[in-house]
């Protein structure tokens, strides 16, 4: 969405020390996730970018607690937007 040149989700795993973080970059994205010093870029092209934005609206859409039910993806989208005073 161009809000800003980067997000990192971390604090994951049973020492919590996994992450996976989005970049941005000329001609598309960089993925990146890792665990201590093991540390894996992937790129993404632009023509792919789609794809793995579906991909992460959709996990955070997803609710793995019985009690809470999961968001739509547009439901994620408002609260982004929201969040950075659309």
């Amino acid at each position: 969405m161009g809000l800003t040149p980067s997000v990192r989700f971390g604090n994951h795993g049973a020492d919590r020390s996994k992450f996976v973080e989005l970049r941005r970059q000329a001609g598309g994205l960089v993925l990146v996730t890792g665990e201590h010093a093991a540390v894996y870029p992937v790129p993404v092209p632009a023509a792919t970018v789609y794809y793995v934005l579906d991909l992460f609206c959709r996990a955070m859409a997803m609710s793995l607690e019985v009690d809470k039910p999961g968001r739509s993806v547009s439901d994620v989208l408002m609260l982004v937007k929201s969040a950075h005073g659309f």
